[in-house]
């Protein structure tokens, strides 16, 4: 194991979160199998725990959390379960965004970054915004 990977495989997603999205992705992509998926559900439970949500919304990302099982990121585990994966992703983010009237900014923070807060997706899109203009 390099150094480096060593190092990474030693961050938490507090930490993580804290680096730019390409060096998020470098250190997410170095952790092993079960440390990706615990990560997942340490944000999806933080989410759980930190927001105003009612009974509805808490039942959807616990449901979420639930279809994240113990072998989700092996490699084995997504090559065999890719379109029931797909099909599970494509029904849940409908119903949030349908049933749920869940912005697709709360979406995209809730199952696109490893950030324990929207202002954190918030401020990303912003940069974006920022860089697009001034192109």
């Amino acid at each position: 194991m390099t150094e480096n990977h060593e190092k990474f495989a030693k961050i938490g997603v507090r930490e993580l979160v804290s680096y730019d999205t390409k060096v998020q992705r470098a250190i997410f992509n170095s952790w092993d199998y079960q440390k990706k998926r615990a990560a997942w559900v340490d944000k999806l439970q933080y989410v759980l725990n930190q927001n105003s949500l009612n009974d509805l919304e808490k039942d959807h990302i616990k449901e979420l959390i639930s279809d994240i099982h113990e072998d989700y990121f092996k490699k084995e585990s997504i090559e065999v379960n890719a379109l029931g994966n797909a099909d599970f992703s494509t029904k849940w983010i409908s119903y949030s965004s349908i049933k749920l009237k869940w912005s697709h900014q709360f979406i995209a923070f809730l199952v696109y970054r490893m950030y324990t807060d929207q202002s954190q997706l918030e401020e990303e899109l912003s940069e974006l915004k920022t860089i697009k203009s001034s192109i």
